[in-house]
């Protein structure tokens, strides 16, 4: 190696030393330049707001640029968070129909159970004698020849020989003992408000009022029908329901 080429090679450190030196320097200057033009726009943001020449502007203005920095810091920290709910579905929708069915399946239910409960409460009759039934209870008028009379028909008739005994349709207490146009009747209450009422009958004379009588417990003899449109023996039947009549057909069996 000559000389020149000793030279130039000792060049080389010194080139990159002073290199490195001017990017320094130019960082160092870019660092102070950036913080007094911050510094240059805060002050002047205080001047701008103590023109009024108050301390009490002065202070208000540095607060609104405090409250400007926290409001930015606060927003960036509060960003809501999105989250997706799904519409309702089939299944739900689905769900909820079967949830209204069930309320009218319980509401049938509950209806259900208090008809079965007046069933319960209701005795159960028995006919009175082993006739057929010949004339039906009804509420329009009709003729009666034996009384040359129109009336409603507020029983049943039920055919039985004459001096047939007749029982009572169900346990019960005697409640009455009397004797009309038909002829001698009793009348027996029962349970759950039902009464029943027994026509044209003799040899009721054993009988006595508050007497408990069972469903099998004979009440009388039927002798010829006094005033009724069939002249041939029977038994006229009568029933109550809370003191009002009803039809004897919709409970005998």
């Amino acid at each position: 190696m000559d000389k020149k080429e000793q030279s130039q090679t000792r060049r080389l450190p010194g080139f990159y030393i002073a290199l490195c030196c001017c990017v320094i320097a130019i960082g160092i200057a870019g660092y102070f330049t950036e913080k007094t033009t911050n510094e240059q726009q805060t002050e002047s943001i205080l001047n701008s707001s103590s023109i009024g020449g108050s301390e009490e502007n002065d202070a208000v203005a540095a607060n609104e640029v405090v409250d400007n920095v926290n409001k930015d810091t606060q927003n960036e920290q509060e960003t809501p968070i999105l989250e997706y709910i799904p519409e309702e579905s089939g299944t739900v929708a689905a769900a909820t129909a079967v949830d209204a069915e069930s309320e009218i399946t319980e509401d049938a239910s509950a209806e259900a159970v208090e008809e079965t409960a007046v069933i319960v409460g209701t005795p159960s009759f028995s006919f009175p004698c082993g006739g057929d039934i010949v004339q039906e209870f009804s509420q329009e008028l009709s003729y009666n020849s034996a009384l040359g009379d129109w009336r409603t028909h507020n029983g049943v008739d039920i055919a039985i020989d004459s001096g047939g005994s007749v029982t009572a349709i169900a346990d019960g207490t005697i409640s009455e003992i009397s004797s009309d146009e038909m002829g001698d009747f009793v009348v027996i209450e029962h349970d759950g408000g039902f009464a029943s009422k027994y026509c044209g009958l003799s040899s009721v004379e054993n009988l006595n009022v508050g007497d408990e009588i069972t469903g099998d417990s004979v009440i009388g003899i039927v002798t010829e029908s006094k005033a009724e449109n069939t002249a041939e023996p029977h038994l006229h039947l009568e029933m109550y329901k809370d003191s009002a009549l009803v039809n004897p057909s919709d409970y005998l069996s």
